[in-house]
């Protein structure tokens, strides 16, 4: 006899949240990038600046992506959230081939900001609820 087993919501499948997090990631790198050329159009912010504030927008995008997959995806989400972080630095390196001539300096640099972005999006779910456990002991007649 099968037994019921409650549905509960599944949500979206791992190909799915992984082109939604990368769309999101590139969307928040675009803002990002097009607000840093703004204050420096504005001269708000010096020229030699943009590097340290570049890598904080990779780390913010990547964290965004990372964190709307793991919203998102209700299985596997250490896997999903690593192929996000791998797939949106391919589109940064395709971008970079397609759009500069490939000049690969700093690329890197870059790897491991994405990564850091991932990773902390992954750290507020590693800590499992503690709620109270009890063991059901068998009663014996």
């Amino acid at each position: 006899m099968a037994g019921k087993r409650k549905m509960s919501a599944r949500g979206v499948s791992i190909p799915a949240g992984i082109g939604i997090g990368v769309a999101g990631a590139v969307a928040v790198m675009l803002i990002g990038a097009v607000a840093l050329a703004a204050m420096v159009m504005k001269e708000t912010m010096p020229i030699e600046s943009i590097g340290i504030w570049a890598m904080v927008v990779l780390v913010i995008a990547s964290a965004v992506g990372a964190y709307l997959v793991s919203m998102l995806v209700n299985e596997r989400k250490l896997l999903a959230c690593g192929l996000t972080a791998a797939i949106f630095y391919l589109v940064l390196i395709s971008i970079n081939a397609v759009f500069l001539d490939g000049v690969y300096s700093g690329m890197g640099m870059t790897a491991l900001m994405i990564l850091l972005g991932a990773g902390v999006s992954l750290l507020p779910g590693l800590r499992k609820k503690q709620g109270k456990s009890r063991i059901k002991i068998p009663a014996y007649r």
